[in-house]
């Protein structure tokens, strides 16, 4: 007789973290909030419709194929080519988006509870508009938590056709990687530069990179955001990795990401340029992060974060 065990822990936090991403993404937000939250939306929808043509017309090399993000127009035309209303595709890709993100948060810090503070207008509008950036994060967080290295590989590979910004966390993963080992002084120091080579290179660099690469968001030009609402976050990921010296070695290389991740919209914003989607994409890591400090510190931290959480919303939801 086969006896099958089932962790009733595991799949209470699965079913919470389902719920949790339906809510997400199928609560009306517009209708509860002023103005259009999502207007990416709109320019996805119109995309699909253009996709066909658009692949046709790309270039034929590896290089220009690699940066053009093939992976989410293919995605785009699969959306075109079903009988699937665009709207409710995209929002399966969100629901698949949010749940990646929270099972992967959960998991790793085995607190079903984490999702109060991952109930955030940055994971909100990530899954919901920046869908694009919140696939590409879903095919990371499955890359870290895979054993296989083969594995690992192509996800980082279809998470960079996603989205080409996931070059950045490729540069800042193996900066984690190479430093996991050394004291905690030689990781700051190795953050420092990291970051503020990479938040250059997004500032200054930016549209020369975009041109070269082709890519039409060369053209944009958009609000650099709230300096004091970025700084907050800056602030909050160097107390967490100065307090990181006893961290719990599994969570080591998260805590370097995160730190990263949530220092670069502070300093774009200094050089001018809008950096804040990196403060949705690090905020699941951020909060893993914390799970590894020790017992006594990490309430703290945890404790910190609904205040400026309530505010985020009242401000997401006035404007």
């Amino acid at each position: 007789m086969i006896k099958t065990t089932f962790d009733s822990e595991a799949i209470g936090r699965f079913i919470a973290c389902g719920v949790f991403s339906a809510a997400i993404v199928y609560i009306p937000w517009n209708s509860i909030t002023t103005n259009d939250k999502f207007p990416d939306i709109e320019n996805y929808i119109a995309n699909i419709s253009l996709i066909a043509s658009t692949l046709n017309s790309e270039s034929g090399s590896l290089f220009a194929s690699l940066f053009s993000e093939p992976a989410w127009q293919i995605v785009l035309l699969i959306i075109f080519l079903s009988d699937v209303e665009p709207t409710s595709a995209l929002k399966l890709i969100s629901t698949f988006c949010a749940l990646c993100i929270s099972t992967y948060t959960v998991k790793r810090t085995k607190n079903a509870s984490i999702l109060l503070l991952l109930w955030n207008p940055l994971i909100i509008d990530l899954v919901i508009s920046q869908t694009r950036s919140a696939l590409a994060l879903s095919l990371c967080l499955i890359a870290l938590q895979s054993e296989s290295k083969v594995n690992r590989g192509i996800m980082a590979a279809l998470a960079t056709m996603t989205h080409s910004a996931t070059f950045v966390g490729l540069i800042v993963y193996f900066a984690a990687r190479a430093t996991r080992s050394k004291p905690l002084s030689t990781k700051q120091t190795a953050a420092a530069i990291v970051t503020l080579l990479i938040a250059t290179a997004l500032s200054v660099g930016r549209t020369g990179i975009l041109t070269l690469l082709g890519d039409r968001r060369v053209e944009y030009n958009v609000d650099t955001g709230s300096f004091l609402y970025v700084a907050f976050w800056f602030i909050f990921a160097i107390a967490v990795m100065r307090s990181s010296r006893k961290i719990h070695p599994e969570k080591a290389t998260e805590c370097f990401i995160a730190t990263c991740m949530m220092s670069i919209p502070t300093l774009t914003n200094i050089l001018d340029t809008n950096g804040a989607r990196f403060l949705a994409l690090g905020l699941p890591i951020l909060l893993v992060a914390i799970s590894g400090l020790p017992r006594g510190i990490r309430p703290s931290f945890y404790l910190a974060l609904p205040p400026y959480q309530a505010v985020q919303f009242l401000y997401w939801m006035r404007n």
